[in-house]
């Protein structure tokens, strides 16, 4: 359905709150369309009342580039106090890792390496000795012997928990001493992950703190009818059960160096199952 001149111009003042550009920049590692025209060509498959669901939506939606994971990450630093880290003289970083994906490069890499040289000037970690590992099982090698340290798992995004407990458990078989003083430190989380982390004997910050994008949501008064009709788009597409709505019905609304499957899927999956595009704003 062709986009109104009042859908074109609410589309623009989403882009203004945001600050994203309608253009394409001449640096952007992005795909041959700007992210204005990928949000027209999508909104332009839809009818009247999914345009203006779709658009609605984005004035919660959150992007998280690359080049600000530094800012979230000292936000979320600041959320730190002294007692989450403990007395230990030592702090140990490391990536929140599923065992499943040990071995591969995953953001929880990414955030621990930007951490090397800014969390040691962190205020409550300039008079402590900080350790940066990609792999978790140097504490293996080089911790063997620790005393009271504190492990601070490291990740952009935490969405239903499942990765951060199955790490937290694998750490807590095999590598976590009675004394460890654990903490994990995420960019952006889901309500539904951060309540699952903190269920356990663990602290947990993050820089933002997110509910579900409909059935959460301040603005949208008539959740039972946004619910339908995001289900009716994805019925076009269609989506896999697994991710309708998101990832376990997460409804989320976010977007980080790689969208989130948390994210609904209206917003990231580039093809549908008959294999005809979709012009996703915020491919996988």
């Amino acid at each position: 359905m062709p986009m109104s001149a009042e859908t074109v111009v609410e589309l623009g003042e989403v882009f203004a709150k945001h600050g994203w550009p309608t253009h394409r920049p001449k640096d952007a590692v992005e795909p041959d369309a700007s992210l204005f025209e990928r949000f027209c060509h999508m909104l332009e498959q839809l009818n009247a009342d999914q345009q203006g669901l779709i658009l609605q939506l984005c004035r919660d939606f959150l992007k998280c580039p690359l080049p600000i994971y530094s800012t979230l990450l000292a936000d979320a630093l600041e959320q730190l106090t002294p007692l989450d880290l403990g007395n230990s003289s030592d702090v140990i970083f490391v990536p929140l890792t599923s065992p499943l994906d040990a071995g591969n490069a995953k953001s929880g890499s990414c955030v621990t390496y930007l951490a090397k040289p800014q969390a040691p000037h962190h205020g409550l970690l300039k008079s402590r000795n900080c350790f940066f590992y990609e792999d978790i099982n140097r504490l293996k090698c080089e911790h063997s012997a620790r005393a009271g340290a504190t492990i601070v798992f490291l990740d952009d995004y935490l969405g239903t928990g499942e990765t951060a407990v199955a790490a937290l458990d694998d750490f807590d078989k095999r590598l976590r001493k009675p004394d460890d003083c654990v903490v994990v430190v995420v960019l952006v989380s889901l309500q539904t992950g951060f309540d699952a982390v903190q269920l356990r004997p663990t602290q947990i910050v993050t820089a933002h703190l997110r509910t579900k994008g409909i059935s959460d949501s301040k603005t949208i008064t008539d959740k039972e009818t946004a619910i339908r009709i995001m289900l009716s788009i994805e019925e076009m597409l269609p989506v896999p059960d697994e991710f309708s709505l998101g990832y376990q019905r997460s409804e989320g609304l976010e977007s980080m160096i790689r969208t989130p499957d948390n994210t609904f899927p209206v917003f990231w999956l580039s093809e549908t199952v008959n294999q005809t595009g979709w012009p996703a704003p915020f491919p996988r």
